[in-house]
């Protein structure tokens, strides 16, 4: 239970009522973006850590949680999403912290946003290509994942299986030209990847779609990244992918060193 008191509120963004909560700290802002089939209450355990020092703001996706469900789901929407919270929570230069889809958002979000302090992507926002994989496979391996999420985090997802799949098939289709948008950024930006391959690794980072990401491919998409971009950092972090609930201590500290450089986050 989160011992934070959430200013709640709704913020509409296309038509769509999206679910919002912001804690009362007079610091920085740190917005988090969750991933796909997960509720904004995945972060408590983070936010509780630094809301002291920081307002910190969540939100569910349309779709999600306590949002509204939408007529359209896309990559594209999904990023509106997030501005419409800036700009109503009024959030000026923001540390972004986005988990699997959302470090994928937070980077594209600041690809075209200038005011953005700082991007922290964890266990996402690479450009990895998935493996294609047999149709009934797949069939039975999105249910268990979408049961297991729902299981893991009590995520309210009213999304449709055809909608999840077109916004997951989106997604790896970013991801192949994600290093474009890594040219644009112009604010500091963190990858922090998880050590761990599990079941966990392959569900979150190919977030249900058509294709599988293996740990080889993750890796070697990893190596992509530094190789284009040396100067964007890339930890590996102890952890298997549910990192804002395996680790939550760490992504503070990462948090914390992304505002005070001599206080780095943890490697």
């Amino acid at each position: 239970m989160s011992g934070i008191e959430w200013r709640k509120r709704t913020v509409t963004s296309n038509g769509v009522s999206l679910a919002v909560r912001e804690s009362s700290g007079e610091g920085p802002a740190v917005i988090f973006l969750t991933g796909l089939g997960t509720p904004q209450s995945v972060w408590s355990r983070v936010a509780e850590r630094i809301s002291g020092e920081h307002r910190v703001i969540t939100f569910d996706y349309r779709g999600h949680g306590r949002s509204g469900v939408a007529g359209e789901y896309s990559f594209d929407l999904l990023l509106d999403d997030v501005s419409a919270v800036l700009d109503a929570t009024d959030a000026r230069n923001p540390l972004l912290c986005g988990w699997s889809l959302g470090a994928d958002l937070a980077v594209w979000h600041a690809a075209g946003h200038s005011d953005v302090h700082h991007v922290i992507a964890l266990d996402g926002g690479i450009p990895a290509e998935p493996v294609a994989a047999e149709a009934d496979w797949m069939d039975s391996w999105r249910a268990r994942l979408l049961g297991g999420l729902a299981r893991m985090f009590g995520a309210g997802v009213r999304m449709s299986t055809g909608e999840l799949l077109a916004l997951t098939d989106e997604l790896h289709e970013r991801r192949r030209s994600i290093l474009d948008a890594y040219a644009r950024v112009s604010c500091p930006v963190e990858v922090v990847l998880a050590e761990t391959p599990n079941d966990a690794v392959a569900a979150g980072r190919t977030e249900g779609g058509t294709g599988q990401v293996s740990d080889e491919t993750w890796r070697a998409g990893a190596h992509r990244l530094a190789a284009a971009y040396p100067n964007v950092p890339i930890r590996w972090l102890e952890s298997d992918h549910a990192m804002p609930i395996r680790v939550p201590h760490r992504i503070a500290d990462l948090i914390a060193g992304a505002f005070h450089p001599q206080q780095p986050g943890g490697d």
